[in-house]
């Protein structure tokens, strides 16, 4: 079994009984797609989400390998915190907002959790392919 983190603007796949792993997330947002049948999990750790296509692609390139209707999808992240220059809390309620949106327009809201992320805190959504299963690990900023 080995863990594949998924970089910051970056996607990855995990295969059974592979662990996929968001890596650490501040305002950044994470788009977790698993696999109920094929049993792969897919992952895009994203930070200004409404700034580009990314996980608008993310999402339409995964959804022409599985199946709608046989996969579950996570969201996590977007932590609104003091900001700072470049990332405010303002722009990242403006994160939560698209990604919410982009999301909905392709799932039902059946496949769908969503946990923000805690002010004070950074997150780390991890997907077990081995049993679809997801989790978050927050851990307080120093």
């Amino acid at each position: 079994m080995q863990k594949i983190i998924t970089n910051m603007s970056e996607n990855a796949k995990a295969q059974y009984p592979d662990i996929l792993s968001s890596g650490e997330m501040g305002p950044c947002i994470t788009v977790a797609i698993y696999d109920t049948i094929r049993k792969c999990g897919y992952m895009s750790h994203q930070p200004g989400a409404e700034h580009n296509n990314n996980l608008e692609n993310f999402i339409t390139d995964t959804l022409s390998i599985c199946e709608k209707g046989d996969v579950t999808v996570f969201v996590c992240g977007g932590t609104i915190d003091k900001g700072d220059e470049w990332v405010t809390p303002e722009s990242v309620k403006n994160s939560r907002a698209y990604v919410k949106k982009l999301v909905f327009s392709h799932f039902d809201k059946k496949q769908v959790q969503i946990s923000w992320g805690h002010a004070g805190t950074s997150s780390e959504l991890i997907l077990n392919t081995l049993n679809g299963e997801f989790s978050i690990e927050r851990t307080k900023y120093q």
